[in-house]
């Protein structure tokens, strides 16, 4: 399989350009979305998003990111079996706690039934996505990554364009079903890259997995969502304590600084993840130069991320989304920073769990909480509105990002002087 391997420089390149024509689309698409669904509609959508990502490495125990660990292919289908296995025990439990468990009072009632598949639904073709894309980071096949995220991009967004007309429709929400419908056919686009790991296994071999791995499930799973759930609590304490209305701002400014961060840091992060992952099996003394020379090129867009966000925001979002947005402008505004700390820290965060450095993980996430609470407690102290909450936590975020890179190098060095490297 390595003779097949991408090189990072061409896998990044790959991701990239496939990512790019997606991220493009979805760009110039959301003018118009902007005038079909309103503030609420998007704070849906969002509230969605939030929760599936949150749950999603939850739900695979966390052994998305385990299948690049074994030496031997053969020891891969056990950790994928299991890992999605609950995931779809999960998916069914989430159903029972949207269908008549606590939601935000100011999310429709109605859309309770639509919810209630569509929530569970979109959690397991997102996990099951989410292995896929591992094991063609595990086979270096980069290419087919961007090529799955240009389809995907393409399909959320031409899907809720079509759903435009039921835009008011009760019960029902076109963002929604175009994000299941996308992300549904991201995960066929990949199925090739698990047909090839596919086999038949024993509950002892799921079970042996299990044991093998268990730091991913006890640890770097619920640190995962920790970090997840860090980034989103800007979006989750707007919607509980502002109104959902006001979360489909934050929702519709952090969908626009996305466009960036997800344009490179998936492209960054998956060669990343896939060239450290190698040069563990390895056993070589390469770990810390990925690690730097992958921050190295996330430099120059961080820096015109926070300029772009922090200069053009306020002028260029109520001409591009339209009346009723201007609000949006100002808290794109607001993340400038965190957005460019984002963009360095987010793509190589995966170097604690591909060298097992759990308990490093847990320092970084538990410090990432406890700032997160700190500008909660003074937020809610001060009677803080909107724009200055939202300043009080990205700031926080953003602090944790730069704590996260500087023990991310630390580890890479200490796995570069490891006895056995070479």
């Amino acid at each position: 399989m390595d003779s097949d391997r991408h090189s990072p420089r061409r896998g990044f390149a790959q991701i990239l350009a496939g990512t790019a024509v997606g991220q493009v689309l979805t760009f110039f698409a959301l003018p118009f979305l902007s005038r079909i669904y309103d503030s609420d509609q998007f704070g849906v959508l969002t509230f969605t998003l939030s929760i599936v990502a949150i749950l999603t490495p939850v739900a695979l125990l966390g052994f998305d990111q385990a299948v690049l660990q074994p030496r031997q292919d053969r020891e891969v289908a056990p950790i994928a079996f299991a890992g999605i296995a609950v995931l779809v025990v999960v998916a069914v439990m989430l159903s029972c706690v949207v269908a008549w468990g606590p939601t935000p009072s100011t999310i429709d009632p109605e859309l309770r039934p639509f919810l209630a598949l569509a929530v569970p639904g979109l959690l397991i073709v997102t996990g099951l996505a989410t292995v896929l894309t591992q094991l063609a980071v595990r086979n270096g096949r980069y290419g087919s990554i961007g090529n799955r995220n240009t389809a995907q991009s393409i399909a959320i967004t031409t899907a809720q364009l079509s759903f435009g007309g039921l835009a008011r429709s009760a019960g029902f929400s076109g963002l929604v079903t175009g994000a299941l419908i996308g992300t549904t056919l991201g995960a066929v686009l990949l199925a090739p890259y698990g047909r090839q790991y596919t086999r038949r296994v024993s509950l002892r071999e799921c079970l042996n997995a299990v044991a093998e791995y268990w730091r991913f499930p006890l640890v770097f799973a619920p640190m995962t969502a920790l970090t997840l759930l860090a980034q989103q609590t800007p979006l989750l304490f707007v919607i509980f304590y502002f109104g959902v209305a006001e979360g489909g701002q934050v929702g519709m400014a952090e969908r626009l600084v996305a466009v960036p961060l997800a344009l490179i840091g998936m492209a960054a992060s998956s060669v990343f993840t896939g060239e450290l992952s190698q040069a563990l099996r390895n056993d070589t003394t390469h770990k810390a130069r990925v690690y730097l020379k992958t921050s190295l090129w996330l430099t120059t867009p961080a820096i015109l991320a926070l300029l772009g966000l922090y200069i053009l925001a306020p002028v260029a979002f109520p001409v591009f989304l339209g009346d009723g947005w201007h609000t949006a402008a100002v808290i794109a505004q607001t993340m400038a920073v965190v957005a460019a700390t984002r963009m360095l820290a987010n793509p190589v965060r995966s170097a604690f769990r591909v060298l097992g450095r759990a308990r490093v993980l847990t320092l970084v996430e538990s410090t990432r909480v406890l700032l997160l609470l700190a500008a909660i407690a003074l937020t809610l102290a001060m009677g803080l509105g909107l724009v200055p909450s939202l300043l009080a936590l990205y700031t926080a975020l953003a602090v944790a990002d730069v704590m996260s890179w500087v023990l991310g190098l630390v580890v890479s060095r200490q796995a570069d002087s490891a006895p056995g490297s070479r």
